[in-house]
């Protein structure tokens, strides 16, 4: 496969950023049962092959922009001029789904993985760059490693990597031109951090401006959203604070020891301080909390339909001859440990609705109280009443049809980063989302 010139990248781009669309298109529509159907967007981490997910990312806005213009879209069973209701994003999903919500959409994603090879991201702090490199001489590079070893003990040290050039992209990426504001959204996004002081998965939100339509329903406001969430007592106090979402979206990528981790005030308590960390740590494809979220949208009950961009093949196991070795134990223990993780992630979610449904057919008394624990232990102890549990839940993912180019960590190497962009791209177009097979929870060995 030919990766695309920086030209044409470009130009492919700009050409698919129109104006965008109100929230008077909806994306959910109701089914024969008064069910609404609503659609999610998750977005896994994967640092560096993120340039895969914007790939599959600029093929939905192309097809949405062929759309307006009465031509065919080009993702099968993607007809609406907004696909989604919401996104929810772990790690470099999470700064792709913010740069996706944007109203120019993925104009500005394109642009960043197209240029990002020549930008500073993994920038070594001054005693490991010493460390490692043999130019500065025996005694320095002991010295270096001596003051490593000392502050990675106390407080001094948190990661081998500056985080500064990764706040000063987001800033170029979300500010407005005067600095003083935050770009507009024009779709919901979710976004992960594990928070390292509660030790809990942590999330974060933004809505579009207080004047749009909602997407689910043309004569409701993003009003009653918002009110529905201050009745839970999930209303963001920092939603446009500009260095708090910053520093938030920042914390979704902060992958342990190799980014610092972001410190952020608590929203209910000022005064506490939370250490947050890359949300991969906990569920890096957080099906689970697009579960959580959906109820929020609508006091109907709903069918969910979740739309997973996972970053890498799904792994089956591998021949003997490869698994039996101490780097191929290992690496082979790694893939099925992320691979069950992903599979119990997605097998959780397609449950719930057999729990659902087994409740609701139980007499009054005992009804109230199993759906009240299924509740909290499904959704968590601020989700809305039980009937908002997603009546049914289909997942879809969309995965490389071959192994990605470079390293996750490649951000210096413009053309797999370019390759590995024009394969999501491209297996948006050829494929699309297929329907997640799910698989055996057991197998039986003899």
């Amino acid at each position: 496969m030919s990766a695309l010139s920086r030209s044409e990248f470009l130009t492919a781009a700009a050409a698919a950023a129109l104006p965008a669309t109100t929230y008077g298109v909806r994306s959910s529509f109701a089914a024969s049962d008064g069910a609404e159907t609503v659609r999610a967007l998750v977005l896994s981490g994967g640092t560096a092959h993120g340039a895969y997910e914007a790939g599959v990312l600029w093929a939905l806005w192309n097809s949405r922009a062929l759309n307006q213009r009465g031509g065919k879209p080009e993702i099968p069973s993607f007809t609406e001029r907004e696909p989604f209701d919401f996104i929810v994003g772990t790690s470099i999903g999470a700064l792709n789904g913010a740069l996706f919500c944007r109203d120019d959409g993925p104009k500005k994603l394109a642009d960043l993985w197209n240029t990002i090879g020549s930008r500073p991201v993994l920038v070594l702090r001054p005693d490991y760059d010493t460390a490692v490199h043999a130019q500065h001489g025996i005694i320095n590079r002991a010295s270096a490693v001596y003051r490593i070893g000392r502050d990675a003990l106390g407080s001094n040290l948190s990661s081998l990597c500056e985080g500064e050039p990764i706040r000063q992209i987001l800033r170029e990426c979300f500010l407005t031109e005067d600095k003083r504001g935050l770009r507009p959204f024009r779709i919901p996004l979710i976004w992960t951090a594990t928070d390292l002081t509660n030790a809990c998965a942590g999330y974060f939100y933004r809505l579009p401006a207080s004047d749009a339509k909602s997407p689910w329903y043309n004569d409701v406001s993003l009003a009653a959203l918002r009110s529905r969430l201050d009745e839970q007592n999930l209303r963001s106090n920092y939603e446009s604070d500009v260095d708090h979402f910053v520093e938030s979206l920042r914390a979704s990528s902060a992958i342990p020891a190799v980014f610092e981790p972001a410190l952020l005030k608590d929203s209910a308590n000022p005064a506490f301080w939370h250490v947050l960390s890359d949300g991969g740590v906990v569920n890096n494809t957080p099906f689970a909390l697009a579960m959580r979220a959906a109820p929020f949208l609508t006091a109907h009950d709903i069918r969910l339909e979740i739309y997973a961009v996972v970053l890498g093949s799904r792994f089956k196991g591998a021949p003997q001859r490869e698994a039996y070795n101490l780097l191929g134990t290992l690496l082979t223990s790694y893939n099925i440990m992320t691979q069950r993780l992903f599979d119990d992630a997605a097998r959780r979610a397609t449950d719930a609705t057999t729990q659902r449904t087994t409740t609701l057919a139980m007499t009054p008394s005992s009804k109230q109280k199993m759906l009240s624990t299924f509740v909290e232990q499904t959704l968590g102890p601020t989700a809305p009443a039980l009937k908002a549990v997603p009546k049914e839940v289909e997942v879809y993912v969309i995965q490389p049809s071959t192994d990605l180019v470079g390293t996750s960590f490649a951000f210096t190497d413009q053309d797999a980063l370019s390759w590995n962009y024009e394969l999501g791209f491209r297996d948006a177009q050829e494929s699309g989302f297929t329907q997640y097979p799910q698989p055996a929870e057991f197998c039986f060995l003899g």
